[in-house]
């Protein structure tokens, strides 16, 4: 699956100022509604966007959804990138579909 990744400005700046910790900080995902259309701009924090955010329900529970990371971040010069890995997070449905949603943020 082609994963796209948008950056919202706060986060470099949290990266650049130290203030995010890859290695020990803990990360979490949330999945969006459909409707949802991100802004690197005014999307820098969780309370930015938990209008948006998929209500709980069928399987899905807000904010609780803690990645674990799988390898360590890697530098890739050939295609002018880092990576970093997780291990897949699964919601399984209960009652009815989890959604629909259109995205998810880390």
């Amino acid at each position: 699956m082609a994963v796209t990744t948008t950056l919202s400005n706060h986060y470099k700046y949290m990266l650049l100022t130290n203030a995010i910790d890859m290695d020990n900080d803990l990360f979490k995902v949330i999945l969006m509604v459909d409707t949802f259309v991100f802004d690197p701009d005014s999307h820098a924090t969780l309370a930015d966007v938990t209008a948006s955010q998929l209500a709980t329900g069928n399987g899905y529970t807000q904010n609780t959804a803690t990645l674990t990371k799988t390898a360590p971040v890697i530098e890739d010069d050939a295609q002018d990138l880092a990576t970093i890995a997780w291990d897949d997070v699964q919601w399984t449905a209960t009652g009815g579909i989890i959604g629909p949603f259109k995205s998810a943020i880390i």
